[in-house]
């Protein structure tokens, strides 16, 4: 059953009423093309869209399931942050002199994702070089938070969380170092999925993007309105083929949530947080110990306070 608002349905839900054919691609499409006409000139999140290519995308997919083909995203609509390379369009990480420069090839992770039946609607805002705490840059502009024009959505995937809370997109996929993705989310109230290192395709992002010490650290996210829709896209991403990933994804330990443990962080003295944040932590471990987890407050201490590695964490020198 779909959500009455159909821009703000989960990626779960249209995956299944496309497949139930109670709806096309197209017809996805078209929504989430008025939607962006609409509204993205305030929030100014989409930067780059091809939508005669999106539409034969669209179409296809539709011949495809008349004729029973299935894939687990056929037909689904997503977004791109403007670092990660799709073919034939240009990726800017917000910078003017590569506004013409065309990706040669799709990375990794978005073959996988057109593999599973996915089409590439459009690619969404950056702060330039994708490093900063918001998505602004002399090419396109600001990106706006949608709950609030004044404040801004995050950074650097602050583009796609912005489209995501906007309903102009049913799935992002982004990118994350030191929380590029999933900063945006919490700022946007979306939700953002950095894996463990090798566990999703790994790609080099473009070229000059990344520049400090943390670069190795970067990894492909995606980010979605609902938390069931990470599932769906981990699924795709790590489908276990011969010869394909070298990392298998076993089953989860259990599958009780009360079989769990879960380590809380204790303040840090030299590094406030926000009362509001912290009174959220505390709920969701009242939440949690309700349900029978066994929450547990633990400092890392071997690692002393941590300002040393915050210190590397957020150099900006160059490798």
């Amino acid at each position: 059953m779909i959500s009455n608002c159909i821009g703000f349905a989960s990626a779960t839900e249209l995956v299944q009423a496309l497949h139930a054919r109670h709806i096309s691609s197209v017809e996805v499409l078209d929504l989430y093309l008025r939607r962006i006409v609409y509204h993205n000139p305030a929030v100014n999140a989409i930067v780059t869209m091809d939508e005669e290519r999106a539409r034969s995308a669209a179409k296809k997919a539709d011949l495809l399931r008349a004729r029973g083909e299935v894939a687990p995203l056929l037909g689904l609509p997503i977004t791109v942050k403007d670092v990660v390379d799709v073919e034939g369009w240009p990726t800017t990480a917000g910078i003017p002199a590569q506004a013409k420069v065309l990706a040669k090839a799709d990375v990794d992770i978005i073959a996988r994702l057109r593999e599973a039946g996915a089409l590439v609607l459009a690619k969404t805002n950056v702060p330039v070089h994708g490093a900063d705490w918001q998505a602004n840059n002399p090419l396109f502009g600001r990106t706006n938070n949608p709950w609030d024009f004044s404040r801004t959505p995050g950074g650097s995937t602050g583009g796609g969380s912005a489209a995501l809370a906007a309903g102009l997109t049913t799935l992002e996929i982004g990118s994350d170092i030191a929380g590029s993705a999933r900063v945006p989310a919490a700022f946007c109230g979306v939700y953002a999925h950095r894996a463990s290192e090798l566990l999703y395709p790994f790609s080099s992002l473009t070229s000059g993007v990344l520049f400090n010490t943390a670069a190795p650290m970067a990894l492909h996210a995606p980010l979605a309105r609902h938390a069931e829709d990470l599932e769906l896209v981990f699924d795709v991403l790590t489908r276990s083929e011969p010869d394909t990933w070298h990392i298998h994804v076993p089953p989860a330990r259990h599958t009780r949530l009360c079989d769990y443990r879960v380590a809380v962080m204790p303040p840090i003295e030299w590094l406030p947080v926000d009362s509001e944040i912290l009174a959220a932590q505390e709920r969701l471990v009242v939440q949690l110990s309700a349900c029978g987890v066994k929450v547990q407050e633990i400092h890392p201490q071997e690692f002393g306070d941590g300002r040393e590695f915050y210190k590397l964490y957020t150099s900006p020198s160059r490798p």
